[in-house]
């Protein structure tokens, strides 16, 4: 049987502990993942705040570089990656599923790559000019869904690296495969330290959030939890950025054609098996099309 490791300071880090992972399709084991303890959790932040300090004096373009350097990895290894988010997390490979969600990684990591952030000014006169910097904070904390495991991630990783900050990333103790496989990646062009894992359920979160050496927290899942992290920021006061679910309606004008909506109002509500934060929760509908709103996507079904 296989056992996954978490990627610390460049290198395959030998477990405290693991637990197993199954397919929940057909309930087969797909491996061992790591449990992380307190004491792996100093060492990956450790190794980050060693690191970011050498990342951040690279020159822009050098990091830019690399980025797209991460952006190929992401390409090369997609179809790998895909069919691990397949079986670890359950969504289909084709259509909006798990190669959807690799190329949404190389496409979210190729545009950072891509966008030139030179000094702004932001006021001038004869008596003073202003000038916008954007410097890194230092070691971010990220800590990604089970729903989007490596979309979400990238999301939280890319901005961060590309900006000369480190990353200490946990994934959802249900998903941590994939996302073990493709930091492990990814570390193939990063400089050592600059991308770490930890894993592990609710109490490693915390214990990285509450770290004294964290420089931001990222955070995407329940309300509960997002309130945890704000009261773990406040007595940091770490800037974080939160994303905690969605209330998503769709409104059906009156006058549109049912017949050529009921596809896209079936995947709005459906994507990725309905677990998704911007799916379709509730439709607007004037009542002269309630009854074809209501039977069309039905039987689209059925199809």
């Amino acid at each position: 049987m296989q056992t996954y490791r978490n990627t610390v300071n460049g290198t395959l880090a030998e477990p405290a502990s693991s637990y197993e992972i199954f397919n929940p399709a057909n309930g087969q084991s797909l491996g061992m993942a790591p449990k992380s303890d307190e004491l792996e959790v100093d060492r990956a932040v450790q190794s980050a705040t060693l690191a970011q300090k050498s990342w951040a004096k690279h020159g822009d373009q050098e990091r830019r570089d690399i980025v797209h350097k991460v952006a190929q990895i992401l390409e090369e290894n997609s179809e790998y990656l895909a069919e691990l988010v397949t079986r670890e997390q359950g969504k289909p490979l084709s259509g909006p599923g798990s190669r959807f969600e690799l190329q949404a990684c190389v496409g979210w990591t190729q545009v950072p790559a891509s966008l030139e952030l030179p000094p702004e000014v932001v006021y001038e006169d004869d008596e003073r000019r202003d000038t916008l910097h954007r410097v890194p904070l230092g070691v971010v904390a990220a800590i990604a869904p089970w729903n989007w495991p490596l979309m979400i991630a990238i999301w939280q990783i890319i901005p961060a690296i590309r900006m000369g900050n480190a990353v200490v990333l946990k994934p959802s103790e249900y998903t941590p495969i994939a996302t073990l496989e493709m930091v492990r990646l990814i570390n193939q062009v990063l400089p050592a330290g600059v991308l770490n894992t930890v894993t592990g359920d609710g109490t490693i979160g915390s214990k990285l959030t509450h770290h004294p050496d964290i420089n931001k927290i990222m955070f995407t899942g329940s309300e509960t939890t997002g309130r945890r992290i704000i009261e773990a920021s406040a007595k940091s006061l770490s800037p974080i950025t939160l994303e905690l679910g969605g209330n998503d309606a769709a409104i059906v004008l009156p006058g549109t054609n049912i017949k050529d909506i009921a596809t896209d109002l079936f995947w709005g509500a459906f994507l990725n098996m309905g677990q998704t934060c911007a799916c379709i929760k509730r439709l607007y509908v004037h009542e002269d099309d309630y009854e074809a709103v209501m039977s069309e996507p039905v039987s689209y079904t059925h199809l």
